[in-house]
């Protein structure tokens, strides 16, 4: 049961020091269990990347789908959910029938665009209800991912750090700037003069993971050439 807390509880039976227990604790959504967390590190340097990098996954996906004749659509954007017809339309006024809809876009966009015709009063009035708290609702935590282009050798990299690691510039953690500092950032209207501070200290103190592909994958680095 133990390992079932939250990351932060669980390091604050095991650290007195704040500092610390923020460093390890930051680099996961706040409340994580710790079963998660503390195995994360130690299941890390077996990640395996896709030979030709990240783009190589949508690519084989399509060839995939295509296959059993299955066919992807780009630059499509859906405009209208009709989910008691189980009727999709786009911005050019194509319809699309489904069985089963998986939406993997904004939560926000699906109840935008959904449509109510075809609904009972009830089946309606939850629709209505899930509608308002899913638009009124702010975007939690997430994931932002930055892909620099160096001229460096593999070399300069090998014989500093393996594949991915953790880095963290400063030795105080986020600390309150991620908890009281925050609370008092987000009750309030959010302008470029209070976010661009906050921000800035924000990505001073946090913890960042680093992968370099090249280290696991020679080919995502050939000689001579950038990419």
């Amino acid at each position: 049961m133990r390992m079932r807390l939250p990351m932060e509880q669980f390091l604050g039976q095991l650290l007195e020091n704040q500092s610390l227990r923020d460093i390890i604790s930051q680099h996961f959504f706040k409340k994580t269990p710790s079963f998660f967390a503390m195995g994360y590190f130690s299941l890390h340097p077996d990640y395996y990347y896709p030979k030709g990098g990240v783009g190589s996954i949508p690519k084989a996906l399509v060839q995939r789908l295509a296959e059993p004749g299955s066919e992807v659509r780009t630059k499509t954007e859906v405009v209208r959910v009709d989910a008691s017809h189980k009727t999709l339309t786009d911005s050019d006024g194509r319809q699309y029938t489904y069985d089963k809809l998986i939406w993997c876009a904004d939560l926000k966009s699906l109840y935008t665009n959904i449509s109510f015709d075809g609904f009972a009063v009830k089946q309606t009035e939850a629709i209505l209800r899930e509608q308002k708290r899913i638009l009124s609702s702010r975007g939690a935590e997430s994931v932002f991912t930055l892909f620099p282009t160096v001229e460096l050798s593999p070399e300069y990299f090998s014989n500093i750090s393996e594949g991915l690691f953790f880095y963290t510039p400063s030795r105080n953690g986020l600390g309150e700037l991620y908890r009281s500092e925050l609370a008092v950032l987000l009750a309030g209207p959010l302008d470029h003069d209070g976010v661009y501070p906050w921000l800035k200290s924000f990505c001073r103190l946090n913890t960042y993971e680093i992968s370099i592909p090249v280290l696991t994958d020679g080919s995502a680095a050939p000689s001579g050439r950038l990419v």
